[in-house]
């Protein structure tokens, strides 16, 4: 058996003399094809004592310093050399890695792709293949997954890169991705001691009303406020790429990204400079729920940040707050912190927070003080529903689309 094509052979290759006179030795460049039943390998030696016999004794024919390669006439896909031609090679293992190994469901869920790939194996050099994945170790499943439940080839190089999508309201669970590809006798497998696993879980079932009223002491518009849950987001001044349809229920959907390339979002308190740009009607508003961890806990990546509503890629003034109740617009901006009342697009600060991780800060107009293991939510509207005297957003209509940037700093 051949190790592999286009392998060179330092040691002796022995071939069995099939014919009954011992052969005379050639000198120079020798080529030999070993014909099998599965096409051509070819042998080739510059060795200067050719083919000779066996200096152990014997009939058997020797042929020192042999480069195998494949026969152009097996096709594209040939392991003949591999194979020996005969009988197959030993299976290969292959570890599968995925660009995200959690996910949420939803319609579309998050992150919508992911990447499965694999390293380079030249065994594996334009073999063909099929994926499927096991759902909770027992549950096979063999379409629905585009780009992986089907066919496909391993790259020129042998390896594995396939953008999958993941279903619209997949179920929640644990999903290994399983992998088949052969050619001719050769064949290649995932690793099944070292499995790549994507776990699924539901969405965040927030307490968001259809529309709320709950505003701001003396604000000026008191139009209800109607639930805003998905948009198109663009990160940064000079945005690269879009995110879209994200949904905004869960704070680590906006601000636990910096660019629209990566698949998995980092939690709560998200990435610092993440900067969401995105369209929101006037009369819209949202609340982006988010839990801190327990005091016994390891503490948060950062203890302490602030937003900025910037001036580059923002409209019209906006109203935020940080609550535990979604679309809660109602407290004092000039005696508690967790509120923000008329914040223009000048790169003004708000919403202050600090991790208090003993829970004994009370309110406070200085910081927005965090308490260990409480749901919250993040809220932002419009402050105004009519168009602006002056302002950024144009559209004349209430139900008008008006853009927001809002950094985590």
């Amino acid at each position: 058996m051949f190790t592999n094509a286009s392998q060179k052979l330092p040691g002796l290759m022995v071939l069995a003399c099939l014919m009954g006179a011992a052969p005379m030795s050639q000198a120079g460049t020798t080529t030999i094809y070993l014909r099998t039943a599965s096409g051509t390998c070819i042998a080739t030696t510059n060795d200067a004592d050719g083919v000779h016999l066996d200096p152990q004794g014997g009939s058997a024919l020797v042929v020192d310093d042999v480069t195998l390669s494949e026969d152009p006439a097996n096709g594209p896909n040939s392991h003949v050399c591999t194979n020996g031609g005969n009988g197959g090679g030993t299976p290969i293992t292959v570890a599968l890695n995925l660009s995200a190994t959690t996910a949420t469901s939803g319609s579309p869920p998050n992150p919508s792709t992911l990447t499965v790939s694999s390293a380079a194996n030249a065994q594996m050099a334009n073999m063909p293949c099929t994926g499927s994945l096991l759902l909770n170790g027992g549950t096979s499943i063999t379409t629905g997954w585009a780009g992986w439940t089907q066919s496909f080839n391993a790259g020129a190089n042998g390896a594995i890169s396939q953008q999958v999508t993941v279903p619209n309201a997949v179920a929640s669970g644990s999903y290994v991705f399983k992998l088949s590809c052969s050619s001719g006798t050769q064949t290649a497998s995932d690793d099944v001691a070292a499995p790549a696993t994507l776990t699924v879980t539901s969405p965040v079932q927030t307490s968001c009303a259809g529309t709320t009223t709950n505003f701001f002491s003396g604000i000026a518009d008191t139009t209800p406020r109607v639930r805003f849950d998905a948009a198109d987001i663009q990160y940064n001044a000079v945005p690269t790429g879009t995110r879209p349809s994200v949904p905004f229920a869960e704070f680590a959907n906006l601000w636990g990204y910096a660019d629209s390339t990566a698949t998995s979002p980092v939690g709560w308190p998200g990435i610092v400079g993440s900067s969401p740009g995105f369209m929101m009607p006037r009369n819209g508003y949202f609340g982006a729920y988010f839990k801190t961890p327990l005091a016994s806990d390891p503490p948060p990546a950062n203890t302490s940040g602030y937003f900025t509503y910037t001036t580059y890629g923002a409209t019209d003034p906006i109203s935020v707050s940080i609550s535990t109740q979604c679309g809660d617009f109602s407290g004092d901006p000039n005696v508690n912190a967790c509120y923000a009342n008329n914040v223009a697009s000048a790169d003004t600060s708000s919403l202050k927070w600090v991790y208090d991780s003993g829970g004994q800060q009370g309110v406070s107009k200085y910081f927005c003080y965090l308490k260990p293991g409480t749901k919250y939510y993040l809220n932002m509207m419009f402050t105004s529903t009519q168009q602006q005297v002056g302002g950024k957003c144009t559209t004349p209509s209430t139900t008008g689309m008006c853009r927001i940037r809002y950094t985590r700093r």
